[in-house]
């Protein structure tokens, strides 16, 4: 197969690799593998991949291989085993982190490797993998515990994206280390996407409004108040501070 394509696909379906290596008693190897057939196409379908082509590779031996969908969707044209993917832009970062998943003994060499290659890195994990980001030679962000950074790039459906953000941040008010802690947004969707994300229930801050916002969330040395952490707007900064805004006190906040 194509390096692209065992980039791309070969990681969906690591986990069945050990039901079918372990043989266990209750499936046989067809069974397991018509269940996750019928699983990858219907993620297909759900997804709206055109085509993919998947494989299980054990040991450097092809165990199973096989194409979904269309390589040329307008002529009809199935994907097989064999169809090349090309790996840029959107498809290149989802390659990279499939990739990072299919390393069954992760460790530093393999991560650096991996970063020296992709587009993009969105490095957490501590200190030292935070600064073997900066050092790949490709961009990178390095972030702490719960400040996850969203990279929203010209593609993506603005009003889903918003939607997700809203839904993400809000979830236990943002306290987990998943929620979306910073938004990267494409220059050419920007305004867009900050409509959306007030019409999401978000409030934009500006001038003073933005330093006091600052002052109630971080002490003078940088350290986030305590009162604020994992509090809902409405109940923590909003109820305190709205009175010193030039804002509407009725403004729904999410």
């Amino acid at each position: 197969m194509k390096r692209a394509v065992i980039a791309s696909a070969l990681v969906v379906i690591l986990g069945a690799t050990h039901l079918i290596g372990q043989q266990a008693p209750a499936f046989n190897r067809y069974e397991v593998l018509s269940v996750l057939e019928v699983y990858l196409e219907s993620m297909r379908q759900q997804a709206g991949i055109p085509g993919m082509s998947a494989a299980i590779v054990r040991d450097g031996t092809i165990l199973w291989e096989r194409g979904f969908g269309f390589q040329d969707v307008a002529r009809r044209v199935p994907a097989t085993a064999d169809t090349p993917y090309l790996i840029g832009e959107a498809s290149g970062t989802l390659a990279s982190v499939l990739l990072l998943q299919c390393v069954e003994q992760p460790s530093i060499p393999l991560s650096n490797e991996l970063m020296s290659i992709c587009d993009l890195t969105i490095a957490t994990g501590g200190p030292a993998m935070v600064k073997a980001a900066y050092s790949s030679g490709k961009p990178a962000y390095g972030v702490g515990a719960g400040n996850a950074t969203m990279v929203i790039d010209e593609t993506a459906d603005v009003e889903d994206a918003a939607r997700n953000s809203a839904i993400s941040k809000t979830n236990d008010h943002g306290s987990g280390c998943s929620a979306d802690g910073n938004l990267l947004v494409d220059a050419s969707i920007y305004d867009r996407m900050l409509e959306r994300l007030q019409a999401e229930g978000g409030y934009l801050v500006r001038g003073r409004e933005r330093d006091l916002l600052q002052r109630a969330y971080w002490d003078a040395d940088g350290h986030r108040t305590p009162n604020t952490i994992a509090r809902s707007a409405a109940a923590s900064v909003w109820s305190t501070m709205a009175s010193s805004w030039a804002v509407d006190r009725n403004h729904v906040v999410r």
